[in-house]
């Protein structure tokens, strides 16, 4: 029996069906499960701030999706390189003006990348993460965190978190400490305040030691983002007693399972956390080219 395959806009009607898509691809599709919880799909007229999805459908059942939101960052979940061979065609007919990069789960991406024979003198970035994941209720060594107490950052902490968020990007990437910097980090913490993304810590004494960024919340699922420590606390394991304080927090407020994603190069946190209970769920990379661009005609013939 012949498969009818079908390329297209997604529209409102297609949500549910989206849902159900990305929750079987979950730990590789969060950013794309927040993005569809929080703003829904819109219809191909809408103008939109936020993403329009193109599917890949056979029979009417949904296979693999294509996204290009206001960054002009291109997110993918197809796992199967035939779909994806039909949704490049989407990508270079649908999306004028090309695209600055891609993101996805690794496989996906390399594809994509190969097909458009990319080399290094079109990418500027290509960073590949693991990502890890655990349910909340398995958590081990849940007892040893009870030493320290964790709520949701206020108002009246935002000195502190952004003092610390400064400290944390000049360590962490070669940026000019400049009044152009502290103001974008004031507005992003502003931002992530609003949202409820930042947790703070303290100690027995109710001293502040640390702050978890969370970056993604979507279907009873959250991915943890930055986790900063002051210099003085470092080396002494508690980065993962607060990992820890954090998911007894989650656990209370029905979040059912925790993700992260770490390079390569963070191998001592990562086999902290498979202590902890953490497992591999998958891998995902990012690739920014140097100037936006879209496959050829040649390239998804």
């Amino acid at each position: 029996m012949t498969t009818h395959t079908d390329v297209r806009t997604l529209i409102p009607e297609d949500q549910e069906q989206l849902v159900l898509f990305l929750m079987r691809h979950v730990p590789t599709s969060l950013s794309l499960l927040s993005n569809v919880e929080k703003f829904g799909v819109q219809s191909e007229q809408e103008e939109s701030l936020h993403a329009h999805y193109i599917g890949v459908f056979d029979d009417g059942l949904l296979q693999g999706i294509l996204s290009l939101g206001i960054d002009d960052l291109v997110m993918v979940q197809c796992p199967q390189s035939h779909h994806l061979d039909h949704l490049m065609a989407a990508w270079r007919d649908w999306f004028d003006g090309g695209a600055r990069g891609c993101i996805g789960p690794k496989l996906q991406i390399d594809y994509l990348c190969g097909l458009m024979n990319l080399n290094a003198e079109h990418v500027g970035i290509n960073n590949t993460e693991t990502v890890y994941g655990v349910e909340t209720a398995s958590l081990k060594g849940m007892h040893d965190a009870h030493e320290y107490s964790c709520r949701l950052a206020q108002a009246e902490d935002m000195p502190l978190l952004c003092a610390w968020y400064h400290t944390f990007l000049l360590e962490l990437l070669p940026l000019k400490d400049n009044e152009a910097l502290r103001q974008k980090i004031y507005d992003d913490r502003c931002l992530r305040l609003k949202n409820q993304q930042l947790f703070l810590f303290t100690d027995a004494a109710g001293v502040s030691i640390g702050m978890i960024e969370v970056v993604v919340l979507a279907c009873e699922r959250v991915q943890v983002g930055a986790l900063f420590l002051p210099p003085d606390l470092r080396g002494k394991n508690i980065g993962m007693k607060l990992l820890q304080c954090l998911g007894i927090w989650l656990r209370e407020h029905n979040v059912k399972h925790i993700y992260f994603l770490a390079a390569p190069s963070f191998e001592k946190l990562t086999r902290q956390a498979c202590e902890l209970g953490f497992e591999e769920m998958g891998h995902i990379s990012i690739v920014l080219f140097r100037e936006a661009i879209s496959p050829t005609k040649e390239q998804v013939a």
